[in-house]
Parts: structure tokens; sequence; C-alpha cells
């Protein structure tokens, strides 16, 4: 087992992570169309997405590291490795990781900012929400760690 677990460093980032989720549902579900025709909108979304993913990372890059001892190889496994170390069900894991892909995308400006896809990651806003819980009941069943 590596270092212990920062619980107050987790908890303000799943506080975070869950401002960000509740101000991009207040958009509600929106169309590629819509984020296209408006630079205001297309922006917000963006960035949203980008904060919330990068708070499930820093979780998950936390904990991973607390309980295997090892850095994971990027972000991607660093969200799977929540699922092979019965942190979540490996399925929550499975769906959340793509966010890693999506963060490096939206960080690094890839090409330009994919509004299919944008629109695709706010219709699973619920993911971001399920793996908030899925963290706060496996620290609350570990209270040690």
């Amino acid at each position: 087992m590596g270092e212990r677990l920062d619980r107050e460093s987790i908890d303000a980032h799943l506080h975070h992570l869950r401002t960000i989720v509740q101000e991009l549902s207040r958009k509600g579900p929106v169309t590629p169309q819509q984020l296209q025709a408006s630079t205001e909108r297309l922006w917000f979304v963006a960035y949203g997405l980008q904060i919330a993913a990068q708070n499930a990372i820093d979780v998950a890059l936390r904990i991973v590291v607390s309980l295997s001892g090892e850095a994971p190889d990027d972000y991607r496994a660093a969200l799977e490795g929540l699922g092979r170390l019965h942190v979540m069900d490996e399925e929550s894991a499975a769906r959340i990781a793509p966010m890693a892909g999506l963060r490096n995308i939206l960080v690094h400006g890839y090409l330009r900012l994919d509004v299919d896809r944008l629109a695709d990651a706010l219709s699973h806003l619920g993911d971001l929400t399920e793996f908030a819980r899925g963290i706060e009941a496996f620290l609350a069943a570990n209270p040690k760690i």
C-alpha cells in the first residue's frame, strides 16, 4: 500500500465535481448545433467538462497511488484502476474512463472542439455523479485508508 489518502483533498475535489455537474446540468441537454451556434455556451460546456474530468482524474490518481503504491501509466489507467482495485465496480470505472481522453482533447486543443462529443458527454453527467457517490461510499466503508 502507498501513502495515506488525503481525504480533505478528495472531499474538495468531489465537492467541486458535484458543483460543476450541477451547473452543466442546469444548461440542460444541448445539441451539437446549439453548441456550434453559441460560442459562450460552447466554451462554458468545454471548460466545465474539462474541469469535471480533471477533478475525477485527480481523485482517481490519489486513490490508485495510495492503494497500489504505483502511479498509473496515464489518466485513463487511473480511472480504470478504480475498478481493478474494487473502489468501484469495473463497469462504472469503464464508463468514466473516456473522460480522460476528453480531458486531453480539451486541454491540448487537438484540432477543434468536437461538438458532437461534447453534447454526448453532457448526456452522461450522471456517470460523474455516480463516480462521486461511489468514491464516497468506498471511503465511508474504509475509514482507515
